[in-house]
């Protein structure tokens, strides 16, 4: 072998150990965070990975994006310079700056959360009164195709409300759950993409302190007969704001079984049932069976005031809210007043319908 050969050879060889040395250092650079029971891996603008510990499914994205809207101006992540990225237990923020704006985003886990949350805010804009006009929370692209979606929506389009998110179903009968805190969303994508936005079209003062957008979430899921749902009643049209705050209730009895409840657990049920009680009443009945065991002592939470003061204060009935250890039950008594168009606030019952 000549002087020139070994030469060569060695070039190649320190060449070889240089490129494996900087992939396992952009591999160390990635950021992750879990709880045991999912893994989130970030990338330089997002999350690029997320797995379901349980079975470990592994869930990639090609891109995790966002656009705000902001007295017209367009900001979207894909046209942004790079952000700063900061991590502790948990969290993963990044930080964006461009023409006077700072946004963050901010992702959360806590340990009993299946889910990852998704956040942005408008932390500093170049005036001191601005409106926000349109929020995608997510603008994101799949590595695999989507076999299947459904995008949940109000039944009464009088109620003036949109989508409740998207569910993207895979051929291994595994899915993730796209959502947002907001009963106003559009869903739009085709094959792997899929974006969520709403338009707060609000006015927004600087001195006021960070404006910061509803909570979005993606969460793995799978699909299964291993729960039972039983829904029974009768046709009975409701008054739009009436059929928006028994939404409500029924929106936070749902996540609350689907994160603590009946719902966690193969053999849990839930049953809803209603019927007529009396001639202007209609009584509502939710029940968990079959789920972990209901702690005796817990904490009080924003869903259980919003059951128990807001949403009772809007159906003008008391309701009742019981943690029993086999499961949660829930009862609801809602008038059937005239339907009229929604309004911010329906007729209290001294009022006429």
């Amino acid at each position: 072998m000549s002087d020139l050969d070994r030469t060569l050879r060695r070039i190649l060889l320190v060449m070889a150990i240089a490129a494996v040395a900087a992939t396992g250092l952009e591999a160390r650079r990635a950021t992750t965070i879990g709880n045991g029971r999912i893994s989130i891996v970030f990338g330089d603008r997002g999350i690029t990975a997320l797995t379901d510990i349980s079975i470990g499914r592994v869930y990639k994205l090609k891109d995790d994006g966002f656009r705000i809207v902001v007295d017209g101006t367009t900001l979207d992540s894909a046209t942004l310079p790079k952000p700063r990225q900061s991590a502790q237990q948990g969290r993963v923020v990044y930080a964006y700056a461009s023409g006077g704006y700072e946004l963050t985003v901010t992702y959360e886990i806590e340990p009993a959360w299946r889910f990852v949350s998704k956040q942005l805010a408008i932390v500093k804009a170049p005036a001191p009164v601005y409106r926000v006009n349109e929020v995608h929370v997510f603008r994101d692209e799949l590595l695999e195709p989507v076999a299947d979606r459904f995008v949940p929506g109000s039944a009464r389009e009088n109620l003036g409300a949109g989508d409740y998110g998207v569910f993207l179903r895979f051929a291994d009968r595994r899915g993730l759950l796209v959502a947002v805190q907001n009963p106003f969303l559009r869903v739009e994508g085709g094959d792997a993409t899929f974006s969520v936005r709403y338009a707060p079209d609000m006015e927004w003062r600087s001195q006021d302190g960070p404006f910061v957008t509803d909570r979005g979430l993606l969460a793995p899921y799978r699909q299964t007969d291993e729960h039972r749902i039983v829904i029974t009643g009768p046709d009975i049209p409701l008054a739009p704001n009436d059929a928006l705050s028994l939404g409500l209730a029924i929106h936070e009895l749902a996540t609350n079984a689907a994160k603590y409840g009946a719902l966690t657990r193969a053999g849990g049920e839930v049953s809803v049932l209603w019927e007529f009680a009396g001639e202007r009443r209609v009584r509502l009945e939710w029940k968990e069976r079959g789920g972990p065991p209901v702690k005796a002592t817990r904490g009080r939470g924003f869903g259980t005031d919003l059951i128990e003061k807001i949403v009772a204060n809007e159906l003008d009935s008391p309701v009742q809210l019981d943690f029993d250890q086999e499961g949660v039950t829930c009862v609801l008594t809602i008038p059937v007043r005239q339907p009229t168009a929604f309004a911010m606030r329906a007729p209290r019952r001294s009022e006429p319908p």
